[in-house]
């Protein structure tokens, strides 16, 4: 329909205002008007009458066409924030001929319950229908190339995204992890049904970024052989239990199919690149594959790993992963989850293992690590419940955060001399650590390093240590003897939080005695005495005293000599039965 121009406004906002044909005024801006001679290659882009001011309500039309001066000027798009925050408009008519929807065009229209997005349309902006709390359905063209980032972010009440064509929809480029609405309503249509077993038709080189991602209703996918990559997080989130990659495909995606339910995975020798975390989460694999002649990658011996073969990188494992000999790097979350591993030895030669690599492995009950090992990634372990021990190598020089948090049946750890920093929650959540000793090359112990290890009784401080973190050995209620190395006492604020210090016992150098008796922290134990050469070393750990080894107390003295019976404020100086004699701090 021809609508014919009524007035002009000359204002910011809009050149042009004419009422469509229910007599609704429409305003709109001339778009390349300065560039072209001829007035039939000017589009108008539907604008707002005033900035931030509720425009348009009711049901709107836009018209195809509007004809001014004799000539007919088509609508080509809809500007950006144009309807914005019209909470009036319940019903809103795009036209074909339309290719744009700009950044926030629709947003905040909450009364708006469908969209119909035509064919004609190539591009939504960012932000365009967020916050249209009111929208359940959404109907998506054909022609759809671009979605912009948070494009339906916040319409929680979206129920039905339809679309009528699988292979356009692959095509579609997706800028960020939230432009995809299937993210948040977890489902996709394909001409009124629920996409579940999902045919992707010969054509098709490409499966873009997010396409499918959080679509839980999908079960099944049959790839095409004319199918070359596989985009970021392409099918994450998914239901998919099985996946057959076809002959020619070259590249997966970062992410692609994180979360899966796959059980196996089998890669073509076509595969050239294969980007982090793509195979992440999908904790019921029992086998994985590469077929011969792959360049790239290799899963070499039968070894159930993918592995990336010039730096010899484990990218990925299973429940029945052997870790073979040549491996350098075990990569971030390659095993993670893998509760069907109980025991693991990792080869000499394997320098790093990274973050997540084994966390939530729920049955691994020994671990061996290698003293090729010189850096342990950030929550490496945690949560392996099974646990009982562990050996560090000095190799490794800092214990990174949660590396191994809620080792709950973790009961057994040495720390190689090598380790310089403990950082925070490395150990929290370790129930069954009666022991802990720290060796001499640490320097600094983090806040919660060890938090909740109630069992704590014996703890060893090596010499170099010259801080400890905020609630690094909390509620450590069975606290009996502290042995502390170093010279200075070192700087604490809190540490021993909800921990037992009335009743057990600082061991310090010395001529340290008087300076930890009025340090902070270290001033609230209730007693505090002279390291002896029979007490427990930083190298060698806590031994177990028998009774036998512990001498009493003959006699005690003032600092100038003089015997007492009791107990006196201040430095006190006991004579043993073993010959050796003690200075002792008393509050």
């Amino acid at each position: 329909m021809l609508l014919c121009m009524t007035s002009i406004n000359v204002s910011a906002f809009y050149n042009i205002q004419v009422p469509n044909a229910d007599g609704v005024p429409i305003y709109y801006k001339m778009s390349n008007w300065e560039d072209t001679e001829d007035a039939e290659d000017v589009g108008l882009e539907v604008t707002y009458r005033e900035y931030n001011k509720s425009s348009y309500s009711g049901n709107v039309v836009i018209p195809e066409e509007v004809i001014y001066e004799g000539h007919v000027y088509k609508v080509t798009s809809i500007g950006s924030m144009a309807f914005c925050n019209c909470s009036g408009l319940t019903s809103v008519t795009i036209p074909n001929g339309v290719v744009s929807i700009q950044d926030e065009a629709f947003s905040g229209c909450s009364s708006l319950t469908t969209v119909n997005i035509p064919n004609c349309v190539k591009s939504i902006g960012k932000y365009a229908f967020s916050g249209c709390t009111g929208l359940t359905s959404i109907n998506i063209g054909n022609g759809l190339t671009y979605m912009g980032d948070y494009a339906f972010n916040g319409c929680n009440a979206l129920m039905s995204i339809n679309i009528s064509d699988i292979a356009a929809w692959c095509g579609i480029c997706f800028d960020g992890i939230n432009s995809n609405p299937v993210t948040m309503q977890n489902r996709l249509y394909l001409n009124g049904e629920v996409v579940r077993e999902v045919v992707i038709p010969e054509g098709v080189t490409s499966i873009g970024d997010y396409a499918f991602e959080s679509c839980v209703s999908l079960i099944s996918i049959s790839l095409p052989s004319s199918l070359t990559s596989i985009g970021t997080d392409a099918f994450g989130y998914t239901s998919l239990t099985t996946i057959h990659f076809p002959n020619n495909l070259k590249s997966i995606g970062s992410g692609a199919f994180e979360c899966c339910n796959l059980t196996s995975i089998s890669i073509p020798k076509s595969v050239e690149s294969i980007e982090g975390s793509a195979f992440a989460g999908n904790y019921d694999l029992t086998a994985i594959t590469v077929e011969e002649g792959n360049t790239k990658y290799d899963s070499r011996n039968n070894c159930n790993a993918l592995i990336e073969t010039a730096n010899n990188k484990l990218l990925k494992g299973c429940q029945n992963t052997i870790i073979p000999e040549g491996v350098t790097a075990i990569e971030s979350a390659a095993l993670q989850g893998c509760s069907g591993l109980t025991s693991l030895v990792i080869p000499e030669g394997v320098t790093s293992i990274g973050r997540f690599a084994f966390s939530g492995c729920s049955n691994l009950a020994s671990v061996t690590i290698p003293s090729s090992v010189t850096a342990i990634g950030a929550f490496a372990f945690a949560h392996c419940e099974s646990l009982t021990s562990i050996y560090i190598p000095g190799s490794v020089t800092k214990i990174e955060q949660n590396t191994f948090e809620n080792c709950t049946k973790l009961s057994s750890l040495k720390i190689g001399n090598g380790v310089t920093i403990i950082d925070k929650y490395a150990f929290r959540g370790c129930p069954r650590l009666s022991t802990i000793t720290i060796p001499n090359s640490v320097t600094a112990i983090g806040n919660y390093s060890f938090q909740y290890c109630s069992s704590l009784t014996n703890l060893v401080i090596g010499s170099g240590v010259t801080g400890i973190g905020a609630s690094a050995f909390e509620s450590s209620s069975k606290l009996e003897n502290v042995y502390c190395y170093a010279e200075q006492a070192p700087l604490a604020y809190d540490c021993f939080k909800n921990s037992n210090l009335t009743n057990a016992t600082l061991h310090v150098p010395a001529a340290s005695i008087e300076d930890y008796g009025n340090a902070y922290v270290w001033q609230n134990f209730g007693n505090i005495v002279a390291l002896t050469d029979e007490d427990p070393k930083p190298t060698t750990g806590v031994a177990a005293p028998t009774t036998t080894q512990i001498p009493i107390v003959v006699g005690r003295y003032t600092i100038d000599g003089k015997r007492i019976s009791e107990p006196q404020r201040g430095l006190n100086i006991l004579k043993m039965s073993d010959g050796t004699t003690r200075k002792v701090f008393v509050k």
